[in-house]
């Protein structure tokens, strides 16, 4: 991964495109497709903000539902746990390590996911304003993936020992900060909170 080995990307950029070696990672596919829909919304003459709240809660839905392939094959497994809802995996086949109770961490994501897709649903008839839903989306999926994080068996760790999904989280949960800020939703969200 970029983050947990960047000398290696560094001297062989052409590697992170290199999806037959094992695949992108979630963070590279919504900075893709973040990149995408920029292009395409500018293509086509679309306010991003529009199309942006438009595709957030499938987005987060989709993550939900793609969690499921991680539990099924071990992969993004949790820590040892000695709890009655642990996770044993006892394929030979699978990525997680054989015959240890692990947190079921995917579980654990799939249910942060589906929260934060009904938080963002709640946000699309609610607020007028253009990119609420979809800072919404990037407030949520970042305070989910920074908590998820703490039970992962298997982090992706950046050089200094921190998990990058967890620095990813932080700086998404500023992101939505800043664009709340910006958009001038801060002000409607406190008003809809004293009215609710």
């Amino acid at each position: 991964m970029v983050f947990s080995n960047p000398a290696y990307f560094l001297q062989k950029p052409w590697e992170i495109v290199a999806v037959w070696h094992g695949g992108i990672g979630i963070i590279g596919a919504l900075l893709g497709g973040f990149l995408a829909a920029l292009w395409y919304c500018r293509k086509k003459q679309l306010s991003f903000w529009r199309f942006a709240d438009a595709l957030a809660p499938g987005v987060a839905l989709g993550q939900a539902a793609g969690v499921i392939a991680c539990l099924l094959n071990g992969d993004s497994y949790g820590k040892p746990a000695d709890l009655a809802w642990a996770i044993t995996y006892t394929d030979p086949r699978s990525m997680a390590p054989l015959n240890v109770p692990l947190h079921p961490v995917e579980i654990y994501e799939m249910a942060a996911y589906l929260l934060v897709f009904l938080l963002v649903w709640q946000t699309r008839g609610r607020f007028k304003t253009p990119g609420i839903s979809f800072f919404t989306y990037l407030a949520g999926y970042g305070a989910a993936r920074f908590a998820v994080e703490f039970f992962r068996g298997n982090p992706a760790i950046f050089a200094w020992g921190i998990p990058a999904a967890q620095v990813f989280g932080v700086v998404l949960l500023l992101i939505a900060v800043a664009g709340f800020y910006l958009l001038g939703g801060g002000g409607r969200i406190k008003q809809i909170a004293r009215r609710g």
